[in-house]
């Protein structure tokens, strides 16, 4: 339970700065954001996101989108919402 940060002793969130850890890049391509987030987000959802200014800010190369991962962390951190009590997960 090392990934879990407690708030409050009723909320909890997830470490997402370990998803930087353990990524090998600085950079996240689009179609890759599955596989860094844990299947949490979808390439298509970010694309969408994107097109409304809404995204975590991309990185354009040639015609192909990444993500610095600590800005798409950042954003993450700030879309994550703290579970309740154990066991209302």
């Amino acid at each position: 339970m090392q990934n879990l940060k407690q708030q409050n002793p009723t909320e909890k969130t997830f470490n997402l700065d370990s998803l930087i850890e353990n990524w090998p890049s600085p950079i996240v391509a689009r179609s890759q954001v599955g596989v860094f987030s844990g299947g949490l987000l979808h390439p298509r959802s970010l694309a969408n996101l994107d097109s409304l200014g809404e995204g975590p800010g991309k990185i354009m190369v040639g015609s192909r989108a990444a993500y610095s991962t600590r800005q798409l962390v950042d954003w993450m951190k700030e879309r994550q919402q703290p579970t309740g009590k154990e066991g209302n997960q």
